[in-house]
């Protein structure tokens, strides 16, 4: 695939969840908007439908850890822990859940659950703020839910864990 075809692929999709979004502010229509706005590294427009959104679902763990997600990215590390532990908060005891994509996504997003993308950046949450047992903490959480195929999670969770270990000193 070339460059130019995956840019006018990203362009159509960020189109289509534009005007879904704006035909229709549901939940799953504000998510994939504001997550095809990251994608973009729209960052801070991201930021906004999230909050936009979580004035109309307050309770939406999807929104909290899309939003929590970017806060991270901008380097607002207090304030993406604090939507991503309530996202943790919401998302206990629930089955695995994937998170979808959106209506005319045309992009190779990765299919990964709710819960490991949560507990991931939460983890990195704390990670960042020097929170060394509870960076720990929640990152031996996201493991639990690392099925032993998906190599890439199961990597990227055991790295950071390290990482983590090796701040305390253990």
């Amino acid at each position: 695939m070339t460059d130019d075809t995956l840019r006018e692929r990203s362009r159509r999709t960020l189109d289509s969840a534009q005007a879904n979004y704006e035909a229709d502010p549901s939940l799953a229509n504000t998510v994939w908007y504001g997550r095809v706005l990251g994608f973009r590294f729209r960052i801070d427009e991201a930021i906004q439908i999230f909050t936009e959104g979580l004035a109309r679902f307050p309770e939406s763990f999807e929104l909290l850890r899309q939003r929590g997600h970017r806060y991270l990215s901008t380097r607002r590390f207090a304030e993406g822990q604090a939507d991503l532990a309530r996202a943790a908060v919401l998302i206990e005891g629930m089955a695995a859940w994937i998170e979808p994509d959106g209506k005319g996504n045309e992009l190779p997003v990765p299919a990964t659950s709710i819960q490991f993308n949560t507990w991931y950046h939460l983890a990195l949450a704390h990670y960042l703020l020097r929170e060394w047992d509870a960076a720990e903490a929640a990152y031996r959480r996201c493991l639990e839910g690392v099925e032993p195929t998906a190599l890439d999670r199961l990597t990227a969770c055991s790295d950071w864990l390290y990482m983590t270990l090796r701040r305390k000193g253990d």
